[in-house]
């Protein structure tokens, strides 16, 4: 993979989950950008579309990798169920793949993220209408820990209490249906975050 990397300049880690890697074989691996966080077809063909377990053991190792929602389209249903929305300059391929390379985008098989800032101690999110807004951080050892705030659906304004944490923590977007939108991980101590 380092070799593939230096050649191509941007590697994705494809379908762990449907893959079947193993965490102690992803944790040796290096030189990717990405995971892929949901992917299609291994939804549709095996039920193991979703690899946030995956992602989220990575951000917690400290691994500073984005997470990537795709078809892998291998038949005409696979098309247009997940995708990378950027924050690019232009359309330009230059300016894709810098936006890709940097993490200035959001990932969803749904919901959209039209805003996210971090403020003080506080996470201000504009989305598609969702019934939950989540945000979640990693800790080794510790688990996953949320912060979600009862509120009835929709919801398309929140503000989140960011967790007092120095590990990376990233946000879920759920709509209605189930589907997802998946911010790329920041560090809460930094501002702004990586999106």
């Amino acid at each position: 993979l380092p070799l593939l990397a230096e050649w191509c300049q941007m590697c994705i880690l494809a379908h762990p989950f449907w893959s079947l890697l193993q965490f102690a074989d992803v944790l040796l691996i290096e030189g990717y950008i990405g995971v892929e966080v949901y992917n299609t077809t291994c939804e549709y063909g095996q039920g193991r579309g979703p690899s946030e377990m995956m992602w989220d053991i990575l951000l917690a190792e400290g691994r500073q990798v984005w997470g990537l929602a795709v078809d892998d389209i291998h038949f005409k249903h696979d098309a247009m169920h997940g995708w990378v929305m950027l924050k690019a300059e232009d359309n330009s391929p230059p300016a894709i793949y810098t936006a890709l390379r940097e993490g200035q985008f959001y990932s969803s098989n749904g919901p959209e993220i039209h805003n996210l800032q971090i403020e003080g101690d506080q996470v201000q999110v504009e989305c598609s209408p969702c019934r939950e807004v989540a945000i979640i951080a990693a800790a080794p050892g510790q688990g996953c820990t949320s912060r979600r705030l009862e509120i009835d659906p929709p919801i398309e304004h929140i503000c989140l209490p960011l967790p007092t944490t120095t590990i990376p923590v990233r946000l879920e977007c759920i709509d209605e249906a189930g589907r997802k939108a998946w911010s790329n991980p920041f560090f809460p101590a930094d501002n702004p975050p990586r999106h």
